[in-house]
C-alpha cells in the first residue's frame, strides 16, 4: 500500500484525528467554545462533506470560488480545505487568478 493510501485510509477511519486545529493557543476562549459547538453538532463535517462534494464537481477552484459556488461565506472552504489535505482527501495545486476575487489563488484538487 501507498503511503499516501495508507494516510487516506487511516483518516477516513479515523477522521478526528487528523483535524485542523480551530482554534489557535492564543484566541480568546470564545473561539474555542465555538469551535467545539460546530465539532459536536457535526457541522464541520457537514461543511467538509460539502466542500469535497463540490470540488469533485469543480476541480482546480479556488477557495472564494468554491464559496461562491456554494453560496457560503468565504472562510467557510478556507477553513475545511486544509482538514481534506490532512485526511488525503484534497491536494493544493497551483495558484491562478481567481474569477471569484480576481486574486492570485491558489486551487484545489480532490485526490
Amino acid at each position: 500500500m501507498k503511503r499516501r493510501d495508507f494516510i487516506k485510509s487511516v483518516a477516513l477511519a479515523s477522521p478526528t484525528l487528523f483535524e485542523v486545529p480551530v482554534a489557535h493557543r492564543n484566541d480568546p476562549e470564545t473561539s474555542s467554545l465555538a469551535a467545539e459547538k460546530s465539532r459536536k453538532s457535526g457541522k464541520t463535517e457537514r461543511d467538509r462533506q460539502l466542500i469535497l462534494g463540490a470540488l469533485k464537481r469543480h476541480p482546480g477552484s479556488t477557495s472564494a470560488e468554491l464559496a461562491e459556488i456554494l453560496d457560503i461565506d468565504r472562510h467557510i472552504p478556507g477553513r475545511r480545505l486544509p482538514d481534506l489535505v490532512k485526511r488525503g482527501q484534497v491536494t493544493q495545486g497551483m495558484p491562478r487568478m481567481c474569477a471569484a476575487c480576481r486574486n492570485r489563488s491558489v486551487t484545489w484538487w480532490p485526490v
